[in-house]
């Protein structure tokens, strides 16, 4: 036990003289840790005064915080100010504007739907196309009928039954008539 208390004296020692040579001041007053008499070495506890730690420099980058400027120095700012000082604004990495990104950007889907309409891709539901169908068969047997009450003896319609090639831009003329120019797999119907 001699030997740590021994140990501990000379740290505590050294501790003050590294001290006294930072601070340029004299070392704290020393408070005697003498065993009173009739204790044991074991059982007495040393009366230690514990000084501020010392500060030293961190590594890494400062924080907020410990930044200073002359003009944050005027006046403390309430978090509220400092969360709103901190954000961004979103900026959209397709079209580069500000106050939305890219997922909602309305410039990238109305570029992807002109695309898909280059591409010729189907944009039309299985429900309209099954309408069209259905309305330009309609279509047919209402004419048949007509042409026959006019006297017409031959006449021939190209149908397209599977609506291959139907883009969003013939939807008007299609509900005034078929399209006959953009139809892909014709069928030839001959009426007499």
């Amino acid at each position: 036990m001699d030997f740590l208390n021994q140990a501990f004296e000379k740290a505590r020692e050294i501790d003050s003289a590294e001290l006294e040579q930072e601070t340029g001041e004299g070392t704290q007053e020393e408070i005697a840790t003498e065993v009173p008499s009739g204790v044991s070495h074991a059982t007495a506890a040393p009366q230690i005064v514990l000084g501020d730690p010392r500060i030293s420099q961190t590594k890494g980058r400062k924080s907020e915080k410990e930044k200073t400027n002359a003009a944050e120095n005027s006046r403390f700012k309430s978090g509220m100010e400092l969360s709103q000082t901190r954000k961004r604004p979103r900026t959209c990495s397709y079209c580069k504007f500000e106050g939305h990104d890219s997922r909602t950007c309305a410039k990238k889907k109305a570029d992807k739907l002109a695309a898909n309409n280059a591409n010729g891709e189907k944009l039309l539901s299985k429900s309209f196309k099954s309408y069209c169908l259905f309305a330009g068969i309609l279509f047919l047997f209402i004419s048949a009928g007509l042409l026959l009450h006019f006297g017409l003896r031959h006449f021939v319609y190209i149908v397209d039954t599977y609506l291959m090639n139907l883009h969003l831009r013939d939807y008007i003329y299609i509900r005034k008539n078929i399209n006959v120019r953009n139809l892909a797999v014709p069928l030839t119907i001959y009426l007499a």
